[in-house]
């Protein structure tokens, strides 16, 4: 049996914490150009519609465009969908600059989740990411994850956070507007 890929290991892992919390898993398609929007508004007209769409919009295999980024944020807006975005690796990319966050063009109301990680922008070690979202989504998602997670890494979490809100991450040489991966 040939190894997974690393994209297809992280989709399955969210899979698996999706479906931990009782959410029923649809697939949307795939082409040349990335998510096939068509047949996610198809899936978001049903009678049993989502509630939400998972997306890696800088790994999408291909990438999102953006002219499918704005679709999906129209029918995410139209049908009342929590877009959430998993850009767990947004600093490495062997081209171009990088993708907004979908929450940038979104309509102010429109209830976005982005996910990001530090952990390859600084060291392997440090296994701590984050997430962006509207007050009461964030306090779902803390009221779960301290179900699983009691312990976490305080001291470590604490000291990111002031690098974070001093603007040293940023202007760090390796940091998130800097770091792009040689071909």
């Amino acid at each position: 049996m040939a190894k997974p890929l690393p994209w297809r290991c992280q989709a399955i892992l969210w899979w698996t914490a999706f479906r931990a919390a009782g959410a029923r898993i649809i697939a949307v398609p795939v082409d040349t150009q990335g998510i096939d929007v068509t047949q996610l508004e198809n899936i978001a007209q049903q009678e049993t519609a989502p509630k939400a769409i998972y997306v890696t919009p800088h790994h999408q295999y291909p990438t999102l465009g953006a002219g499918r980024r704005l679709k999906l944020l129209d029918i995410a807006r139209k049908h009342g969908l929590v877009v959430i975005e998993d850009d767990y690796d947004h600093e490495y990319r062997f081209e171009g600059r990088p993708v907004l966050p979908l929450a940038a063009r979104a309509h102010p109301e429109q209830p976005t989740v982005y996910v990001g990680s530090l952990f390859k922008l600084l060291t392997p070690a440090i296994r701590i990411g984050y997430i962006t979202a509207r007050p009461n989504i964030l306090a779902r998602i803390a009221d779960r994850r301290e179900a699983i997670d009691r312990q976490g890494d305080f001291p470590l979490e604490q000291a990111l956070a002031r690098l974070i809100g001093d603007g040293v991450l940023q202007r760090h040489p390796q940091g998130p507007t800097h770091l792009r991966v040689a071909a």
